[in-house]
């Protein structure tokens, strides 16, 4: 899981488990867990509200995770390590994506430190770290929380015809309807990639 009482994922002490995903040429999923009510951690105990709690937490540890796994060099061990981040939104995809290219443009030196990185002798990564949210990561579409506006230029940016896959939480009272892959931003095509497409690549 990912959540506030284990290690984050890009640790050195996952490799045994990435080394046999690797060797079957299976998936990663990750999923909230390990406990994140009451809040702790990032936060420091001042989430007040459920709002603030099931609305963002999990999309808090998710990011960290995603952020962890890119930076110390994950993925330039395991290339092909597919990850599939289950239940923590989506809508947050691009900004992480951007923001990591445009810390890492301007002082990447740091990440060479790091455990991994530092065994592979390499000194910087292969790609743009926002490139590895998108060719190595697939999210699961619950909770989309679709905006009102601009449905259309999210999906985009999030490139949801090859990242996202449908999963509703049922039958837990948050899911999300199904009716929402009917919305007119989404295509037959995006439609289709989005229930079945992705997962069966």
């Amino acid at each position: 899981w990912y959540g506030p009482y284990t290690p984050l994922l890009g640790e050195s002490e996952y490799d045994p488990m990435y080394d046999r995903l690797s060797e079957l040429d299976l998936p990663f999923a990750i999923h909230v867990g390990g406990g994140t009510y009451p809040p702790i951690g990032i936060t420091e105990q001042s989430v007040r509200t459920r709002t603030e709690s099931l609305g963002l937490m999990n999309t808090y540890y998710a990011m960290q995770d995603v952020a962890n796994m890119i930076t110390t060099g994950v993925f330039e061990k395991y290339p092909d390590l597919r990850v599939v981040v289950q239940e923590a939104g989506v809508s947050w995809i691009p900004f992480l994506a951007n923001r990591m290219n445009e810390i890492y443009y301007t002082q990447p030196e740091d990440i060479k430190l790091t455990e991994r990185m530092a065994e592979l002798g390499k000194e910087y990564l292969e790609h743009d770290p926002g490139d590895y949210v998108y060719e190595n990561f697939h999210f699961s579409t619950q909770p989309i929380a679709l905006p009102k506006r601009n449905k259309g230029a999210m999906l985009r940016l999030c490139e949801a015809e090859r990242t996202f896959m449908y999963s509703s939480d049922w039958p837990h009272h948050t899911l999300d309807p199904v009716n929402w892959v009917f919305d007119p931003a989404i295509d037959d095509d995006l439609r289709d990639q989005i229930l079945h497409g992705t997962a069966e690549r």
